[in-house]
């Protein structure tokens, strides 16, 4: 069963809170990079918006011609995802080149996958969302984007994970020189304004009224639950949690009435 608490579950909002100076930040870097390995690490604590900044990002560099975009979750199989993420954005005369190759695992086929991209002067952007701990497939990749980039391959490769976590990485050697290495982006709490303006979009964008009491409370919530507006969206199509949305709703606003379904404001964001 796919635990439905996981940020990369759901439908991925229509509505997203967006961070334009610190995103970017991060495309001009790719810019600039060159024959080269970067790591980041975006950490920050739950639910201040890693998996929708990291998803923003992947959606700007797949506009970028000269960059292959590979998005990865903590628990894929990386190198059988990314080998097949590259042929499938490779053009004919790649993907011909990439049929021929001769290799013994699927990291090895990565590595040949890489140098065959550098050959046609591309570069390779990889994100990993949940990345929170240390796994050993996590560590053989960056290590060998680190070797890639050492022998003139570009690969920028963004991790997010949560700031507690982040020690479990540092107080792993194998880890450690890398993490020291990366740049760090720390994302902080959304501040109450910037939520109230978002659930002010979401209620426009459905063509219904939010009372202005109703907005106030809402925007207060959210310093205790940081996810209200996943359940909202992304999980409002989950029979089992559409009734827990209801409530959700009632207790936090009284004035709507029981015969008020809060569903087709989910369903016109999410069809």
């Amino acid at each position: 069963m796919i635990n439905p608490f996981n940020p990369g579950f759901g439908n991925i909002s229509p509505c997203c809170i967006k961070r334009p100076a610190l995103q970017q930040k991060l495309l001009d870097q790719a810019s600039q990079l060159n024959q080269k390995f970067l790591p980041v690490f975006i950490d920050g604590p739950r639910g201040c918006g890693k998996t929708v900044f990291l998803n923003n990002l992947g959606d700007a560099m797949l506009e970028r011609d000269d960059w292959i975009t590979v998005d990865l979750g903590l628990d894929d199989d990386f190198f059988s995802t990314l080998v097949g993420a590259i042929y499938y954005q490779a053009d004919t005369i790649i993907s011909e080149e990439l049929d021929v190759l001769d290799y013994d695992t699927p990291s090895a086929m990565f590595v040949q996958y890489v140098k065959t991209l550098t050959k046609h002067q591309l570069r390779l952007f990889i994100t990993v969302d949940e990345a929170n701990r240390p796994t050993e497939e996590l560590l053989e990749l960056l290590k060998l984007c680190q070797q890639l980039g050492n022998h003139g391959n570009t690969i920028m490769v963004v991790l997010a994970g949560i700031t507690s976590r982040m020690p479990q990485f540092l107080g792993d050697e194998n880890f450690a020189a890398v993490v020291q290495e990366s740049q760090r982006l720390t994302l902080p709490l959304l501040d109450l304004d910037m939520v109230a303006s978002q659930y002010q979009r979401i209620f426009t964008k459905a063509h219904r009224v939010i009372e202005p009491a109703a907005l106030k409370k809402w925007q207060w919530q959210q310093a205790d639950m940081p996810m209200p507006f996943r359940f909202l969206v992304h999980y409002c199509g989950i029979p089992i949690l559409k009734e827990s949305i209801k409530q959700l709703l009632k207790r936090s606003c009284p004035a709507i009435s029981s015969s008020f379904s809060i569903m087709p404001i989910c369903l016109s964001l999410t069809n």
